[in-house]
């Protein structure tokens, strides 16, 4: 079966965007990894949206703590401040456009098991692309990694009408890694695009921060 635990100098490779698109569940565009949509011509006047990431374990060993992330890129793509790094301990971005909704510890339910909420209008016009990773806590320590991880899933979801926009489906092999760069939103001028990407690395959280520019002390 073919892995999909990419090499940190190989992470993001060739997009085709406006490719792969068929319906998803739920309603909206289904991705394929490495494929996006121009949030602009789904709706011209989206301004506040959600992102939302769900997913299943498949284990009898300890517990799994997945954890969502956005990281608030500029050019360079390093964060423009330690606060631009959004998680369950960090909640709101210093322009108030990004917000975590909490730490689910066991992924347990139906639906999202955490969600960013993005303002699109406030995002600082400094920040070039918005970068929304999982990572499983304490990951080597526990010996856990996505292969484990079943059911996985990233959505956008128009705030104000509750509509599925886009959602991504991931599949494949992840045996082995310890984090998952999901998607971005990614500035185009004046719009917005989504694109799913579906990297799994063997990276954990304290790696990220040092690749994205976050100091860990």
């Amino acid at each position: 079966m073919q892995t999909h635990v990419v090499p940190q100098e190989n992470l993001g490779g060739p997009l085709n965007f406006g490719a792969g698109i068929s319906l998803a569940k739920g309603g909206g565009v289904s991705l394929s990894k490495n494929s996006g949509i121009s949030l602009s011509k789904v709706d011209p006047s989206l301004k506040n949206v959600m992102v939302g990431a769900g997913w299943d374990v498949n284990t009898m060993g300890s517990a799994y703590d997945l954890d969502i992330q956005a990281w608030m890129l500029g050019q360079d793509g390093r964060v423009l401040s330690d606060a631009h790094f959004v998680f369950y301990n960090q909640s709101v971005s210093p322009d108030g456009s990004v917000r975590h909704s909490g730490d689910n510890r066991n992924g347990q339910g139906e639906g999202d098991d955490e969600t960013m909420d993005i303002t699109l209008d406030l995002v600082s016009p400094q920040i070039n692309e918005i970068l929304f990773t999982i990572t499983i806590d304490n990951a080597r320590a526990k010996g856990q990694s996505f292969g484990n991880v079943q059911n996985a899933f990233i959505r956008l979801v128009n705030k104000d009408t509750g509509n599925q926009i886009a959602r991504y489906d991931l599949s494949g092999n992840y045996a082995g890694a310890t984090s998952l760069i999901f998607a971005k939103l990614v500035r185009d001028n004046t719009c917005w695009n989504f694109i799913a990407l579906g990297d799994g690395t063997q990276e954990e959280l304290v790696n990220l921060c040092q690749r994205y520019g976050v100091n860990v002390g």
